[in-house]
């Protein structure tokens, strides 16, 4: 854009184009945090704001290591999924009709453990964390939750 003689239309649609993302984005977590606070939503924005400021302040500094932090974090949670659905078949297909507990705490577990695979075990780290929350999920699940398991097989 410099050699073309256009950095300043280049920086104004720039700032425009983060303006009106960020601008949806703030006004979204201030009517989310406006019901769950029952603050208003202006305060909540300011709020918001200031704290997505601070947030954005340090990832400027931090952002390979942020990225590093999901690839290890994000990953477990399809690990989770996948064996869930391949484990539970029959539930997904009435799955309007499907019981679920408010808390699965194997998946939770799974999770924290794929972590930690992806952390500590050498290897490639999103896909030794997607197997390890996997195979957590496949041992800990029928183990924690036998009343489910039960009912599904009824």
């Amino acid at each position: 854009m410099i050699a073309q003689g256009l950095l300043i239309p280049a920086i104004i649609v720039l700032g425009l184009n983060i303006w009106t993302t960020n601008e949806n984005a703030l006004y979204a977590s201030g009517l989310g945090f406006s019901n769950i606070t029952g603050r208003s939503s202006t305060t909540m924005s300011i709020i918001n704001g200031l704290v997505g400021t601070l947030f954005a302040l340090w990832l400027y500094n931090n952002f390979v290591g942020w990225l590093t932090f999901l690839s290890t974090a994000i990953p477990p949670i399809g690990g989770v999924i996948i064996a869930d659905f391949i484990l539970n078949r029959k539930r997904y297909h009435d799955f309007t009709n499907a019981q679920f507990k408010e808390v699965n705490w194997a998946g939770i577990i799974a999770v924290a453990i794929g972590v930690a695979a992806g952390k500590f075990i050498p290897g490639i780290v999103p896909l030794n964390a997607v197997l390890g929350g996997a195979i957590c999920y496949a041992v800990l699940n029928p183990i924690l939750n036998k009343k489910t398991a039960i009912a599904q097989e009824a």
